[in-house]
């Protein structure tokens, strides 16, 4: 954003850090008012969630000059690089089991069903993993429980480090509103930017499958929702609701396709805010 237009970038990042102020517990309310540049950052956002924050992608104008450098990422880095490292010589089976793994971003990952869609031994499964995760492509996060009995305590949520990367993988640059993956893709940058700020950061759900996509750790649990649409009737989901009423925190935040607002749940504050400004 910086790149294409400091203007823009400048109002953004006052909303932003005045966002981040609020998560952070320094400050107890947020700023409702819209920016006169909502259309912009929305476009800027979506060509952000579609294409990545490559720096030579970013560069690039055209959309198939940003496909192309991309693809040439992919050669280069997953490929040779971190195929060297794991020693690969079936380079079609590594290709798969990473296109596999691209579908599967947002979602619980079941290593066993993995490692049968992708035709690989368990424990070579979980080497790939864990070197893709070392080297920055791939990042999971854990759930987040303090009811032993009714929440689940095990299998890790999955997400790409960079988006690009990863619809470069499946071969999908359409625009985001008419794709069936847009809530996937938007989770996934939400959760790229909780992790330049947050180390703690974990998801919910119970066993009998009440979700919230992202809890984080502070003197009380903050929850943030991804709800990727214009809303004109703040509600919320019943998952969120029953998180809320769990652990009754003093504040969460749902994230949105451009919609402001401010409800209050019992003893807490939900504020909504457009997705761009996490």
């Amino acid at each position: 954003m910086r790149y294409k237009n400091k203007k823009i970038f400048n109002s953004y990042q006052e909303k932003q850090e005045n966002l981040w102020k609020f998560i952070q517990g320094k400050k107890k309310t947020i700023d409702l008012t819209p920016s006169i540049y909502e259309n912009n950052l929305s476009k800027m956002f979506e060509e952000y969630v579609v294409f990545g924050g490559y720096p030579e992608v970013v560069k690039k104008r055209e959309k198939e000059l940003k496909k192309i450098t991309l693809s040439a990422i992919i050669t280069t880095y997953l490929e040779r690089e971190i195929r060297s490292l794991l020693l690969i010589e079936d380079l079609t089976s590594y290709r798969k089991f990473l296109q596999i793994l691209s579908t599967q971003i947002g979602q619980i990952i079941n290593c066993q069903q993995l490692s049968s869609d992708g035709g690989l031994y368990f424990k070579l499964l979980k080497k790939y993993l864990n070197i893709l995760e070392e080297t920055f492509v791939i990042k999971c996060i854990q759930p987040f429980f303090k009811n032993i009995s009714s929440e689940l305590r095990r299998n890790p949520k999955i997400y790409f480090m960079d988006f690009g990367l990863r619809n470069s993988l499946i071969d999908e640059f359409g625009i985001l509103s008419f794709r069936v993956d847009k809530g996937a893709l938007v989770e996934n940058f939400v959760f790229s930017e909780l992790l330049k700020k947050e180390e703690k950061i974990n998801f919910w759900r119970t066993k009998a499958k009440a979700e919230v996509d992202f809890v984080l750790k502070k003197e009380f649990p903050f929850p943030l929702e991804v709800k990727f649409q214009k809303i004109k009737k703040f509600n919320l989901s019943k998952s969120f609701l029953s998180f809320l009423g769990a652990y009754r925190p003093q504040k969460a935040l749902v994230l949105t396709n451009q919609s402001w607002g401010k409800i209050k749940y019992r003893q807490t504050q939900v504020f909504f805010v457009p997705v761009w400004y996490i």
